[in-house]
């Protein structure tokens, strides 16, 4: 973990007031500098209440989900430039390729799981062994923010008892929340965010257009320090996914 991120979340959970503030301040300085509209006219072109929003500006209530995602649609940034937070992805050209033809949501479920099974995949010497290591319909389809959580933890080589005491919780609520059996507010995952150094936007991608922001964080997590050989497996690995989904294909180039 990034000390200087553990701090941050530190002093967040100890002045809950300072950070909402903090987050308000970040949206109000993306609607005065990027967006340039005022706040009523931005709560109309986002069909959002003025009242809810100005409260959210002045630090009163921590966003919803739903707000970012309109703000993101809206002016088309990631939440993560909205949020102001230190993250910095570039555009994979070369690698998105492989994905031609491929929505983004099939996109997305698809670096998800190279992501999750790249370690084994480097072990593969044929096409079929990978194609009975490829998810099954409903696990390709498993993609609440617990599970992520749990991916970028175990990723990280971080403990649940870890995570739980930099968030100021008991294990327990970790376990529930990686299983799926709680729910998560913002502010926690907006902790997550910083505490695994992620952009948010990896917790909320179903949730936000565009995509392409995630889509590139995680053609970078998947491809970056990758020699030929391996790149060889994970473009095997991607065709046999792209055909369990009913992508066509002649897709590749």
């Amino acid at each position: 973990m990034n000390y200087s991120n553990i701090q941050l979340v530190k002093k967040y959970i100890q002045d809950d007031e300072m950070c909402r503030k903090n987050i308000g301040m970040e949206i109000k300085n993306f609607r005065c500098k990027k967006m340039m509209v005022n706040r009523d006219m931005l709560s109309r072109k986002i069909d959002y209440s003025f009242c809810t929003l100005t409260n959210v500006e002045i630090g009163k209530y921590y966003p919803k989900v739903d707000l970012l995602a309109r703000l993101t649609k809206y002016g088309n940034y990631p939440i993560y430039f909205v949020l102001n937070q230190n993250c910095h992805i570039e555009p994979q050209y070369d690698d998105i390729k492989l994905l031609k033809n491929c929505s983004d949501t099939q996109k997305i479920k698809i670096l998800m799981r190279l992501m999750c099974e790249r370690n084994n995949i480097i072990h593969l010497y044929n096409e079929k062994i990978i194609d009975n290591m490829c998810m099954t319909k409903e696990e390709l389809n498993k993609d609440n923010i617990g599970y992520l959580i749990m991916l970028e933890r175990v990723k990280k080589n971080i403990s649940q008892k870890t995570l739980a005491e930099h968030l100021g919780v008991k294990v327990k609520k970790i376990k529930d929340i990686e299983k799926g059996n709680s729910s998560i507010p913002f502010k926690k995952i907006y902790f997550i965010s910083f505490l695994l150094n992620v952009p948010i936007d990896y917790f909320l991608m179903e949730c936000i257009e565009p995509k392409q922001y995630i889509i590139n964080y995680l053609l970078t997590e998947v491809f970056e320090g990758v020699d030929d050989k391996e790149r060889e497996f994970y473009i095997k690995y991607i065709e046999v996914l792209k055909y369990k989904m009913g992508v066509k294909e002649d897709c590749l180039e």
